[in-house]
């Protein structure tokens, strides 16, 4: 078992540090596998578009009933926008999990295949808060904000992924009184949920609340410095965005002005 573990570490280390080949002659050389190392070996030809490598050892699988390495094929063929191989594999999955479920919907969403996307969506026998993010974002994402917010209002539990989205798809579309009601109504808030903000009024020259809401922040990160530094360049108060700069905590972190 241990011997199993350090080959595991190692394909994994190579392929962390993109070492594909390497890792390939290693999964060669090992006396054994498991479920874990075919995995691995899958997503890493998928991640870098080999798909035929991936399809090539998914055939190869010793026992396929674990639906694991079928979600990582599937999202294989999602990432490289093949849409009809993913669901034909889809199809043929003896035992469906919630991941392979949201693989497909987030193929459709992510695409912009809304249409269809629904569709899938509404076949889900259950759901979780990352199928209901994933139409809200596919949603925002094409401009569609009255179907994003109608389903924002249907999340039985959204959390801060929800909010921050639905607060996104309002600022990108200029909507920025609506964004800031729903940052005031949001009942849990991040940095992420308050860089959202920031950058929705820096997206909309409002450099001033901008700098209000930064100076409320109970804590901030890179994100936020470098935002509200933009945010000065871009209305042309460079001295202000010197200021801050030399203030930032983050000195390893350049401001991208």
């Amino acid at each position: 078992f241990r011997n199993l573990v350090s080959w595991n570490s190692m394909i994994a280390a190579y392929l962390h540090n993109d070492k594909v080949e390497k890792a390939c002659e290693l999964f060669d050389q090992m006396p054994q596998r498991d479920l874990y190392t075919w995995t691995l070996m899958i997503t890493c030809y998928t991640r870098h578009g080999d798909l035929e490598k991936a399809i090539n050892l998914f055939n190869l699988l010793p026992d396929k009933r674990n639906p694991v390495c079928w979600n990582a094929m599937i999202a294989g063929y999602v990432k490289n926008r093949r849409f009809d191989d993913a669901q034909r594999l889809f199809d043929e999955m003896p035992i469906k999990d919630l991941v392979s479920w949201n693989s497909m919907l987030a193929g459709y969403t992510r695409s912009g295949e809304m249409r269809q996307g629904l569709k899938f969506f509404e076949e889900m026998a259950e759901r979780d808060v990352v199928s209901w993010n994933l139409m809200l974002d596919g949603f925002a994402e094409v401009g569609d904000l009255d179907s994003a917010w109608y389903f924002f209002q249907r999340i039985p539990n959204p959390n801060v992924v929800s909010w921050v989205t639905m607060l996104c798809g309002f600022a990108k579309s200029g909507q920025i009184s609506e964004a800031r009601r729903l940052f005031d109504q949001m009942p849990d808030r991040n940095v992420v949920s308050w860089n959202a903000m920031i950058a929705a009024y820096v997206q909309d020259w409002q450099i001033n609340e901008a700098i209000k809401l930064f100076t409320e922040m109970p804590e901030r990160n890179a994100v936020s410095w470098t935002t509200v530094i933009n945010g000065y360049v871009r209305v042309g108060k460079l001295n202000d965005a010197k200021k801050l700069l030399d203030r930032m905590p983050y000195k390893n972190v350049g401001a991208q002005t």
